[in-house]
């Protein structure tokens, strides 16, 4: 299985992206919204574009370095939840998933065991 992350950072990266953001200083705050479902802070956006402009860092690394945070994990494990569970994860299982997704496991993993397990097929 290959990354999702990986897929997800260039198309994060990309010239198309980048020109619906509006450009370069759209484009960190684009990228926090859609990766972490909020607005990033001023100095979020200030560090992200300063990656890109002088860090030497494409598009690219920035995004799939944010994506490989845990605040990234914890949206994906929420979103994996409400698609398939159609609930909001509880802590202590949003912590294990996101302990998982950081020790390298791809979502792939977490979507075959939820959909898997009786709590998915009972569903009403």
């Amino acid at each position: 299985t290959k990354n999702p992350d990986v897929l997800r950072s260039s198309l994060l990266g990309s010239a198309t992206f980048l020109t619906r953001a509006g450009g370069i200083d759209g484009w960190a705050p684009a990228l926090y919204q859609l990766v972490l479902r909020r607005p990033a802070t001023g100095p979020e956006a200030t560090a992200a574009k300063a990656q890109v402009t002088t860090g030497g860092k494409t598009r690219t690394q920035v995004a799939l370095a944010l994506l490989g945070t845990p605040a990234a994990d914890t949206v994906t494990v929420q979103s994996v939840y409400e698609a398939y569970l159609r609930r909001t994860p509880p802590a202590n299982e949003a912590s294990f998933w996101v302990g998982r997704l950081q020790g390298g496991a791809f979502e792939t993993r977490m979507v075959v065991e939820i959909v898997a397990a009786n709590e998915y097929y009972n569903q009403p």
